[in-house]
C-alpha cells in the first residue's frame, strides 16, 4: 500500500509561529521614539553642510553649518573646525561616527533612504542607557551618526586627495571637541529647546519658561566617533560605504576578524599615499593623542590609516564591536515604523 507521500498527499504546512503583540508604550516612551526617529525634523535628518569655496585650500578654512528645525539665526552662521561653539556641542556628543556625503560622479545619496537604512540596524542596537537618562526628549539626541553633506562650489576632488581633506579636517574637528568638552555647561537662553545644567533645584527649574525642555545633561563624546569615519557615495546600496579607520583598537578588530563583510580599499590607500609630499611618505606624520582619560589615539599619517568598503549595516556593526552591551541579538518593536526590527530575542525598552 502507497504510503500518503508517495500518493502525492503532503501533510498541511506548520503555521508560521505568531509575531508577537507590541509590548505596552509608556508616553513619554512614544514621544522620546517619534523624537529621535524625524532626527529633530526634516532639516537635521538632510545633514548639516560642510561648505567648502576652494578644494584645493586648506580644511581650516572649510565651514559648517549646522542644521535643525531649532536653531537661533546666530547658531546658523558657519563655523570652522576651530570656531564650533562649546553650546552646540550636543549635536556631536554620543554620535558613534560622523558620516560624510561629498558629490561624486556617479550622484550623491539621498540622505533620507541612507538614514532609513540606518535607523533599522542602528535602533535595536542603541545606547539604552541614554534612554534611561531620558536624553532623547531634548537635543543631544544619539542617533548614530552626525551626518554632514560636503557641497564644493567647483568640483570636487579625487578620491585620493578627498580621502586626505576628510582625514586632516575630522581630525580637527575631534580636537577642538573635545577641547570644548569640559567647558560645556547647558544652552544659554534662547539655545535649542533650552537644556539646563544639573544641579537645579525644583523651584528654580519651575521658575524657567515653560516652553523649553528641562534635562540634566553631560554630553559624552564616543571614542568611535574620533577613531573612525564614514564616508558615503551615490550608489551605496549597492558598492557599500567607506569606513575611515583612524584609531589602532579599532583596527585590531577588524583585522582579528570580529568585524565581517569588509573588504580592504587598497587601491584608495594606494593613490592617497601616491599624492602624498615625499615628507610625508616618510612615516613621521603628526600622531594625534586627542584624550589622556580615554586613550584615544588616532593617525593624522594617510600612511597609516586604512579604508574599508562594506554595506551600511556592517559597517555599522564594525563600529560598534567594540561595545559589548551593543551587539546584535535583539529584535525590537519599533511604535513609529509599527514594526519589529533587529534579529534574536524579542525585548521592550
Amino acid at each position: 500500500m502507497d504510503s500518503p507521500a508517495s500518493a502525492g498527499w503532503n501533510p498541511p504546512a506548520q503555521p508560521p509561529s505568531p509575531v508577537p503583540s507590541p509590548p505596552p508604550l509608556a508616553p513619554s516612551f512614544e514621544v522620546a521614539v517619534d523624537d529621535h526617529h524625524i532626527f529633530h525634523g526634516p532639516a537635521t535628518r538632510l545633514g548639516h553642510r560642510l561648505c567648502v569655496n576652494d578644494s584645493s585650500a586648506p580644511t581650516r578654512d572649510w565651514r559648517l553649518r549646522l542644521r535643525a528645525n531649532f536653531l537661533s539665526d546666530r547658531d546658523r552662521a558657519a563655523y570652522s573646525s576651530q570656531e564650533i561653539p562649546v553650546h552646540l556641542l550636543p549635536f556631536f556628543a554620543y554620535k558613534d561616527v560622523a558620516l560624510y556625503v561629498p558629490p561624486t560622479d556617479s550622484g550623491r545619496p539621498s540622505l533620507v533612504t541612507l538614514f532609513d537604512a540606518m535607523y533599522q540596524e542602528w535602533y535595536p542596537t542603541r545606547d539604552r542607557t541614554v534612554f534611561d537618562n531620558g536624553l532623547f526628549s531634548g537635543c543631544g539626541a544619539p542617533f548614530f551618526s552626525a551626518t554632514v553633506r560636503v557641497d564644493f562650489d567647483g568640483p570636487a576632488p579625487q578620491p585620493s586627495a578627498l580621502l586626505k581633506h576628510f582625514v586632516d579636517w575630522h581630525i580637527a574637528l575631534s580636537r577642538r571637541l573635545y577641547r570644548v568638552l569640559p567647558r560645556f555647561d547647558g544652552f544659554p537662553e534662547g539655545g535649542p529647546r533650552m537644556l539646563v545644567r544639573p544641579g537645579l533645584t525644583q523651584p528654580q527649574l519651575q521658575a524657567l519658561p515653560a516652553r523649553l525642555a528641562h534635562i540634566e545633561y553631560t554630553p559624552i563624546m564616543r571614542r568611535t566617533f574620533t577613531e573612525c569615519f564614514v564616508w558615503a557615495n551615490g550608489g551605496w546600496e549597492d558598492e557599500g560605504v567607506r569606513l575611515v579607520v583612524l584609531g589602532e583598537d579599532m583596527l585590531r578588530r577588524i583585522l582579528s576578524s570580529e568585524s565581517e563583510g569588509l573588504t580592504r580599499d587598497v587601491d584608495l590607500e594606494r593613490q592617497a599615499k601616491e599624492a602624498e609630499s615625499p615628507e610625508a611618505e616618510t612615516g613621521q606624520g603628526p600622531k594625534e593623542d586627542l584624550d589622556d582619560h580615554i586613550g584615544v589615539d588616532v593617525e593624522a599619517s594617510i600612511g597609516r590609516i586604512s579604508v574599508w568598503i562594506g554595506s551600511i549595516e556592517h559597517v555599522m556593526r564594525a563600529v560598534l564591536a567594540g561595545d559589548e552591551t551593543r551587539k546584535r541579538g535583539l529584535r525590537e518593536y519599533n511604535p513609529v515604523l509599527d514594526e519589529w526590527l533587529g534579529e534574536g530575542v524579542n525585548v521592550g525598552k
